[in-house]
This record gives structure tokens, C-alpha cells and sequence, in this order.
């Protein structure tokens, strides 16, 4: 009993510590749930106030754990949007320690939006590291995965830093042409400030390569942009004097210079334009002056610009020594940028030369490797026919040599199925003898046994306590064998024919020859019925029992009552009997019991 309640207490302690490991399980996947939930939120939260307050989507950020971020995905996510908010709080970040999870996750699966902002801000640190090939590199790959992005924001940006490089390099064209192409994105999302700054660069990039046309294009496009700020005003007024003193007439660069000279002399940039104006209208002292100031200013300024004005300058005030200093001065800062102009296109060469080699490398290896394999195929083919027709040869021999042995095998099976024939033959012919002899031995028995039968029951017919329908019944059966005896005697049919009829007529109510039967073998063998009697069996079970000891076998007392019958009797016989149904055959057992009152 105690050991009884010591497993049931087992059973319990067990299904409770698994009912409370499942609920300890649930709590930590719920906790990791809304941890992870908080940390999208908080991240969500930083992107919403990316552009507008970059402080605060930084500290945001600062205030995530790293411990916290679960996944590739999460990780990636965590690391673009802090590097984009260090950009944006003009932290110039030289490393990639940041930015690295991002670069590994989403440049490979990252949808287009991620894959440009990527690239765009990999290419801000090789910026800030002053790998500018690197950088218009990456800024080129930002601009390529550009398709199907939605951040048309940050690929305006990707156009306006390729401008920004490739002005460096004084590559004039793609400064333009990127510029309009950011100008174009401002303008979709109604941004007129950055709008209007990519048109005024692109402008003065056209005023510099002297595509006139275009100039005069954008300048009207860009004074359809209304609410200009001062300062924007001043830039463009400056960009349209110096378009003027190039494609104008000396009295128009001379009204346009009295308009603006008062606003341009604010700025560097503006003092610039003046200048190179009052070299196109005579006024070299006045463009002196101008230089002498922003010589004041300590503002860096551009110095090829600044050097063409006070060579023009000089040269129109007479002083040539100082127009020749300049000249000198600018010649070898044009020569350097000539020089650094064919660096970079020299490199540029040979980077494409190396390209078009390691292109050829590849397609020789390439056109090598579909020969080999064009050969190693061919060869593959052959070796395959080959043992195609090796294994067509081997099969036919194979075949050929299997339906040998198959005939052979076939004769074997002939020979010896005619040989168990013959001694199948044998066999019955042996049994057929042996049948014969049985049948003659029991027939002879069988006589013997109705000779004995028919002297008992003569005998029987003398006594006189017999019923008169039992004597009947004793009279039959007399005549009935003496016909029978007489047949088997004289081998004459005439008795054969009387016993025949006598049994049709006899046998053909089912009733009344089993009730007859079993008053002849009450009347022959009183005992042998009274044994039954004292089993407890019936009439109608002694008259079946009866069947047996006149020597039928089951299987012909179940074809004379029917099977259903015969077998339902048999049953509630061998209960009475205490026989099971598997013990002695019932024949058998009656004929044992019958062999006792017959001697």
C-alpha cells in the first residue's frame, strides 16, 4: 500500500514540475515577445524622427541594449539606422564597426530600400576616410539598386554626393547630370530648398562647360521657384551675371552689375561674380578692390576663379608683372588639375584595361572549361556506348545461356513430373488393391456382424415380453438381412432388388426409421440403450445416436438430416456425454459402448 501511494505521489510531483516548465516556457517566449515588440517600436520610433530630429533618433537608438537584439534581421536593422542618425548628427564616422551588420545581411537579402541606404552610407565613411574611388564606387552601386526603391529621398542624396565627387575630379558633365537628376526627385516631393540648389548647381555647371542653351533653360526654371530665400536669391543673381557677362552685351553686364553689385557684395561667392563682371565692363580697379576684400575675409573662395579676375585685372591697369604671377600661378594650378585629371583617367584606363583582361581571363577559363567539358562529355558518351554495347552482348550471352539452362531445366521438370506420374500411378493402382482388399475383409466382417445380427434378433423374436411393435419392427430387420444375406450368398439381384425396395420404403420417413431403429437395438441391445437413457439423452438423441451404430459415419448422417440439424444435435450430445469437442470422434465412442453389449 505505501508503495502504491509513493508512486502516485511520483506521478504527481512529475506532471507538475512538466505543468510548470510548460508555463515557465510560455513566460519567457511572452517576455521575449514584448521585448522584441518594445525594441521594433523603439526602432520604428527612430525612423520616424530620422529627418526631422536626428538628436532624437539617436538617443533613442543609444538606448537599446545590443544585448537585446535577437536575429541577422534585427541586428542589420539596429545598425543602418544608427549609422544614418551618426551621419545626420554630422558625426564623420571613419569605421564600419557600426554599419558592418548591415552591409552583411542586407546587401545580400535586403529588399531595394535597404540595400541603397546601405550603400549610400558605406560609401559617406570611405567618403570620410578620403577613399573617394571607394566611395563614388559604393555611391554608384547605391544609385544601381536604386529600382524599386521607395526612399527617393536618400537616392536624391546618392545624386547630389556623386555630383559633389565627381566636381572634385572636374568631371563638369556628371556634376550636371546627377544634380538635374536630383533636382528632379525635390521637385516629385515639393522640396524647393534642395530643389533649387541641385538646378543652381547644375546651373553653374553648365555656365562653366559654356553650354549656353542650357543655361538659359535653367535659369528660367529656376525663377519659377517661388519664396527664394535671400541668401538662395543672391546665389542665383550671382550665377546670372556671370551667364550674362558671357552670352550678354557690355551694357547688359553693366545693368545687371548696377542692379546686383549692393547684394553680391555681401558674400564671397557674390564679390567673385562682381569681379569677373567688372573685367567684361572696364571696371578693373573696382574688380581689385573686390579681390582686396576677399582677401580680408580670411573665407576660403575658389582660386581659379579667383586668379582668372586678377589676371584680367592686372592686365587692365597696366601691371603686367602681376598679371604674369597669376597667369603663372593659375597655369600650374591648371596643369595640376590637368595632371590629377589624367591620373584619374589614366587610372580609369586602367582599370577598365584590367576589367576587359580579367574579362578575357574569365572567358578564355570559360571557353577552356565548356571545351573540357563538350570533351569529357563526348568521352563520358563514347565510354557510355561503350558499356551499353558490352552489357547488350554480356545480356545476350547471359539470356542465351539462362534459356539453356531453361530448356534444360524445363526436360528436368518433364522427366521427373513423369516419373512421379508413373509412381502416382503406382501408387493408386497399389491403393485401388488395397481399397479392394479393405472393402472384401469388411465386407466379409460386415457379413459376419449381420449374420450375428440376425441370430440375435431371431433369438429376440422368441421371448415373449417383447411389444408388438418392437417384434414388428425385429421382423423387418430379420427379412431384411436374411434378403441381404442371401444376395451376398447366392450373388443373386432378384434379393438385392427386394432389399433395395425394402430400404427405399423403409428409410423414406426420416421419423419413423430412426424411431424403429432404436426399438430394434432396445429389443437386441437393451443395455446399450439403457447407458444412454442413463446419460440423459432423449428419444429423438438415442434414435441419432442409433445412426452411429448402425455404422454411418458422421458426414452421412449430417447429408440425411441436414448439416444445421445434424450439427445442433451432435453439440447437445457431447455435452450430456461430458465430451469435448475436440475429444473422440462420436462414432467411435458410440461404437466402444456398442461393442460390449454385442459380445
Amino acid at each position: 500500500m505505501i508503495y502504491c501511494y509513493l508512486c502516485v505521489a511520483n506521478y504527481f510531483l512529475s506532471s507538475m514540475r512538466d505543468y510548470l516548465c510548460c508555463i515557465l516556457f510560455i513566460v519567457l517566449v511572452a517576455l521575449g515577445s514584448c521585448t522584441s515588440q518594445e525594441i521594433n517600436k523603439a526602432m520604428d520610433s527612430a525612423e520616424e524622427l530620422m529627418n526631422s530630429r536626428p538628436d532624437s533618433a539617436l538617443a533613442i537608438l543609444n538606448d537599446i541594449p545590443s544585448s537585446s537584439l535577437h536575429g541577422d534581421i534585427a541586428k542589420a536593422r539596429y545598425a543602418l539606422l544608427k549609422s544614418m542618425a551618426v551621419d545626420k548628427n554630422y558625426v564623420d564616422t571613419t569605421t564600419f564597426d557600426v554599419l558592418q551588420p548591415a552591409i552583411d545581411y542586407y546587401l545580400k537579402k535586403g529588399t531595394p530600400n535597404d540595400k541603397l541606404r546601405t550603400y549610400y552610407y558605406q560609401a559617406r565613411i570611405y567618403q570620410n576616410r578620403g577613399d573617394m574611388d571607394s566611395a563614388i564606387d559604393a555611391f554608384i552601386r547605391a544609385a544601381d539598386n536604386s529600382k524599386g526603391c521607395k526612399d527617393s529621398l536618400c537616392l536624391a542624396r546618392t545624386f547630389v554626393a556623386l555630383a559633389t565627387l565627381y566636381y572634385d575630379l572636374y568631371d563638369l558633365e556628371s556634376y550636371v547630370q546627377y544634380h538635374l537628376q536630383a533636382a528632379n526627385i525635390y521637385k516629385k516631393f515639393s522640396d524647393k530648398h534642395y530643389e533649387f540648389k541641385s538646378l543652381a548647381n547644375a546651373l553653374n555647371g553648365t555656365i562653366l562647360l559654356d553650354k549656353t542653351n542650357v543655361s538659359d533653360s535653367l535659369i528660367k526654371v529656376i525663377e519659377t521657384i517661388d519664396s527664394l530665400s535671400d541668401m538662395e536669391r543672391r546665389y542665383l543673381h550671382g550665377r546670372i551675371l556671370t551667364h550674362k557677362k558671357l552670352t550678354g552685351s557690355e551694357s547688359e553686364v553693366k545693368e545687371l552689375f548696377d542692379l546686383y553689385e549692393k547684394e553680391l557684395s555681401t558674400d564671397v561667392d557674390g564679390m567673385l561674380d562682381l569681379g569677373s563682371a567688372c573685367n567684361r565692363i572696364g571696371y578693373h580697379n573696382r574688380a581689385l578692390q573686390l579681390l582686396r576684400d576677399i582677401d580680408n575675409t580670411g573665407v576660403k573662395y575658389d582660386t581659379l576663379k579667383y586668379l582668372t579676375i586678377a589676371i584680367y585685372s592686372y592686365q587692365g591697369v597696366g601691371d603686367y608683372k602681376n598679371a604674369l604671377n597669376n597667369l603663372w600661378d593659375f597655369s600650374n594650378r591648371m596643369d595640376a588639375i590637368d595632371q590629377l585629371k589624367f591620373e584619374q583617367k589614366r587610372k580609369t584606363i586602367e582599370e577598365k584595361h584590367n576589367l576587359q583582361l580579367e574579362a578575357q581571363y574569365h572567358e578564355q577559363k570559360r571557353i577552356k572549361v565548356l571545351w573540357g567539358s563538350i570533351g569529357g562529355f563526348t568521352l563520358l558518351v563514347l565510354v557510355i556506348i561503350i558499356l551499353i554495347q558490352i552489357a547488350r552482348s554480356n545480356k545476350v550471352k547471359k539470356d542465351l545461356a539462362l534459356e539453356l539452362t531453361k530448356n534444360k531445366e524445363i526436360e528436368n521438370e518433364k522427366l521427373k513430373a513423369e516419373r512421379e506420374k508413373l509412381v502416382y500411378e503406382n501408387k493408386n493402382i497399389q491403393l485401388e488393391k488395397d481399397k479392394k482388399a479393405w472393402e472384401a475383409e469388411s465386407l466379409k466382417h460386415r457379413i459376419e456382424i449381420l449374420d450375428r445380427e440376425c441370430e440375435t434378433l431371431k433369438d429376440t423374436l422368441k421371448e415373449k415380453e417383447i411389444p408388438q411393435n418392437a417384434i414388428e419392427v425385429i421382423r423387418q430387420r430379420v427379412e431384411m438381412l436374411n434378403n441381404l444375406l442371401a444376395s451376398n450368398i447366392s450373388n443373386n439381384a432378384k434379393y438385392e432388388r427386394s432389399y433395395d425396395k425394402w430400404i427405399e420404403e423403409y428409410t423414406k420417413n426420416k421419423e419413423e426409421f430412426m424411431d424403429a431403429n432404436r426399438l430394434a437395438f432396445k429389443a437386441s441391445h437393451p443395455k446399450f440403450i439403457k447407458y444412454f437413457e442413463d446419460k440423459g439423452l432423449t428419444d429423438q438423441e438415442i434414435n441419432y445416436i442409433c445412426l452411429y451404430a448402425i455404422g454411418l459415419k458422421g458426414k452421412e448422417i449430417g447429408a440425411y438430416l441436414n448439416s444445421s440439424r445434424h450439427y445442433i444435435m451432435s453439440s447437445k450430445i457431447r455435452k450430456k456425454l461430458n465430451l469435448g469437442e475436440h475429444e473422440m470422434n462420436l462414432g467411435l465412442y458410440v461404437r466402444e459402448i456398442l461393442k460390449p453389449q454385442k459380445g
